[in-house]
């Protein structure tokens, strides 16, 4: 960005945020929400408020639209290939090692002894 542009606009930067980071603290503007709303429309997404059980926080995050989401289907024999079962059951036990408590927030999780 050079001096002479002007600076993108703020659900532009917002919606970056969300596609980076998975989701960001919603802003308390109406305004702004519905800017997020209609760029995330423009990218075939949808802007989703959500609020955990027990939390007072609302966070933003990208949705697809019903019926619009990539199914399995649509992939034919470019499919993504499945884990075996020992490296899902591996994965499983690191997943439960880093995550104890599942009614707790999942992210950032805690290391874990690799023990």
């Amino acid at each position: 960005m050079t001096a002479e542009e002007p600076p993108p606009p703020a659900s532009s930067l917002l919606l970056a945020a969300i596609r980076a980071a998975g989701g960001v603290p919603a802003p308390r503007s109406a305004d702004l929400l519905q800017e997020v709303a209609q760029a995330a429309q423009r990218v075939g997404r949808s802007a989703l408020q959500l609020r955990a059980a027990g939390e007072e926080k609302t966070t933003l995050r990208l949705a697809w639209p019903t019926g619009s989401a990539p199914s399995i289907e649509q992939f034919r024999d470019q499919a993504p290939p499945t884990l075996a079962p020992i490296p899902t059951l591996v994965w499983a036990l690191c997943l439960k090692a880093a995550w104890p408590d599942p009614t707790l927030p999942h992210y950032p999780g805690q290391p874990f002894p690799p023990s």
